[in-house]
């Protein structure tokens, strides 16, 4: 017997298609439909508890729970250029890690990102990062702004061109690659947190590591 679709306790059936997929799977890798799942549902507001007299109110999310995983490309860009694109790891950390929430796939969002360090074995995991947003974006029926090859061929070039002849601005440029990318996460994430909106203000770690990156820039300009 099942309960409520699931499978043996390791897996479910997909109530779109009827294919086994993982249990905490939130869209179906087989047909691709998104899995409404009552786990994922936000938390209901509370009413006062009649033990304690008290009036708690409705229960309040943490400031997280307020905005969507989305990120305003001018943010990425910022963010990406004031710590002199050391913000590209945690950027692609976090991707694979709230994709890996909703998707079938097998995503180990640590060691991809440890994997961008290593030559070669970074392209090959950017490319299939690109893709995936893309065939992502297709199965919501949009369209995709951009070729996950022809995108991972240009960021690499602008790394590898910054590296190699000392022109670090050229390798910050990069960031102008993930734009499209970004774009597109917003979309898909705009379909599955029900239009949560996307934070418009810097967080005050973003604030922090922006300062910090800030203070080494001009520290190595004036050292020139």
């Amino acid at each position: 017997m099942t309960d409520e679709g699931s499978i043996s306790g390791v897996g479910r059936a997909c109530p779109n298609c009827g294919l086994l997929i993982r249990a905490k799977a939130l869209q179906c890798v087989h047909c691709r439909e998104w899995i409404r799942d009552e786990r994922a549902a936000p938390p209901q507001p509370t009413s006062a508890s009649p033990e304690n007299g008290s009036d708690a109110g409705p229960a309040v999310s943490g400031p997280r729970a307020a905005y969507s995983r989305g990120q305003l490309p001018v943010h990425l860009v910022t963010l990406w250029v004031l710590t002199l694109g050391a913000y590209s790891f945690y950027w692609f950390y976090r991707n694979w890690r709230d994709l890996a929430e909703i998707t079938d796939d097998e995503i180990h969002p640590g060691l991809r990102t440890l994997g961008l360090v290593v030559p070669f074995l970074n392209i090959y995991l950017a490319y299939q990062h690109f893709r995936l947003v893309g065939e992502l974006t297709a199965a919501d029926g949009d369209r995709l702004g951009y070729d996950p090859g022809v995108l991972t061929a240009l960021f690499f070039s602008l790394v590898a061109v910054g590296n190699l002849f000392a022109l670090w601005p050229v390798s910050l440029l990069a960031a102008l690659v993930t734009v499209p990318v970004q774009s597109a996460l917003n979309r898909i994430w705009a379909r599955r947190e029900d239009g949560l909106p996307v934070r418009e203000s810097f967080e005050m770690y973003e604030v922090a590591i922006m300062m910090a990156g800030l203070l080494l820039t001009l520290g190595g300009l004036a050292a020139m």
